[in-house]
């Protein structure tokens, strides 16, 4: 469970994007596997800059179907991958979820309206264009910033029992409890970028994440904002118009307090608990309305210098973001040395289980949990 790059320090930092761990010396990996986003960074967030390809994507969400059919066991089939995409020894890739069960990642919208499955929520294809729909099997896909708009913002993720369509079949499945473990252990919390609906927040909703993060309230916890809006993010329901970074914020306590939740019990710690530190992209697409951070208690915003893809969207830099991690990192003394951009140790990441992932990576003499 624990990546041992260099013995300089056993410490324990967590990245978030979907909870799973690889080491700053791996390859971008993506846990493609059955219903909402997942995978994970660690600290080298170049790999997943460079190489993150939808070819990749499609690869992976086959092999881990057909890897957890044949083992039936997910964590089974993470493991299988692990050694065939020649992850380095030490690191380890965590499923979010422990179950046998096949669910599915539901959206309920401001409007009472629920959307059943990932790609209806994300980024449906012609086919798949109807509100409530269901997924009917592997279509391609498009996430560029065409999408077709949603009817109404989303007010929260939750998961459906395999027959379910709406909110009266919400199932609350069991969280690994490795993933419970490594975030009481570990040293500092990075959510990564990612669809915020999609594959963040299916990690933060699971029963004891949110109590887990909030009462480490001795280590720092970056909020890694995308550069640019999508689907899930185009509309809010506090106001006109596209969600705010404040929002983003607000989301994502949302998630960790399960507000509006059906199954299980809600939390009311506030945004500061879960997020003490905004990391954003120089010229992003997404409006950061510091005063409105500040009364969320989120004081402490970092900009990062940007580069732009080939569509013309942000991108954070990715030289500039291991740099701007490792010296936040450095100057909580969790990081002894930063060299050339790279702090140097271990990471922790852990996956929701789902398909679709954004990946990256930094390196740290800490560990590092990062979710996404």
């Amino acid at each position: 469970m624990h990546a041992s790059l260099l013995p300089c320090s056993k410490r324990e930092l967590l990245l978030c994007h979907g909870l799973m761990r690889i080491s700053f010396e791996g390859y971008p990996c993506q846990c493609s596997l059955s219903s909402s986003c997942a995978a994970i960074w660690i600290l080298a967030v170049r790999l997943f800059c460079r190489q993150a390809s939808q070819l990749m994507h499609y690869a992976g969400n086959y092999f881990f179907a057909g890897a957890r059919t044949f083992f039936r066991s997910l964590e089974s089939a993470v493991f299988l991958f692990s050694r065939v995409a020649r992850i380095p020894e030490g690191s380890t890739v965590l499923p979010a979820i422990c179950t046998e069960d096949i669910i599915t990642l539901g959206a309920e919208l401001e409007d009472g309206t629920v959307i059943k499955g990932q790609n209806n929520i994300s980024h449906p294809d012609s086919d798949h264009s109807n509100m409530g729909g269901e997924e009917t099997g592997p279509s391609a896909v498009d996430k560029s910033d065409q999408y077709q708009s949603l009817s109404s913002p989303i007010r929260r993720v939750f998961y459906l029992s395999r027959e379910g369509t709406g909110q009266e079949h919400e199932v609350s499945p069991p969280p690994n409890p490795h993933v419970l473990l490594d975030i009481q252990r570990a040293d500092a919390v990075v959510y990564g970028m990612g669809s915020l609906f999609t594959s963040i927040c299916p990690t933060l909703i699971l029963d004891g994440v949110g109590e887990a993060i909030a009462v480490r309230s001795d280590i720092p916890k970056l909020l890694l904002l995308n550069g640019s809006h999508d689907r899930e993010t185009a509309t809010c329901g506090c106001h006109d118009g596209p969600m705010h970074a404040s929002d983003v914020v607000q989301a994502i306590t949302d998630a960790l307090n399960r507000r509006n939740c059906r199954q299980g019990t809600s939390l009311k710690h506030p945004p500061s608990a879960y997020v003490t530190t905004l990391v954003v992209p120089y010229d992003g697409a997404i409006e950061v309305d510091e005063a409105a951070l500040e009364l969320l208690g989120v004081s402490q915003v970092v900009e990062v210098a940007s580069v732009a893809d080939a569509d013309g969207r942000v991108l954070f830099d990715a030289e500039e973001l291991v740099q701007t991690i490792g010296h936040a990192l450095y100057g909580t003394g969790l990081l002894p040395c930063v060299v050339n951009g790279i702090s140097h140790g271990n990471s922790i990441g852990v996956s929701n289980g789902s398909s679709n992932g954004n990946n990256g990576s930094i390196g740290g003499s800490s560990n590092a949990i990062n979710i996404s």
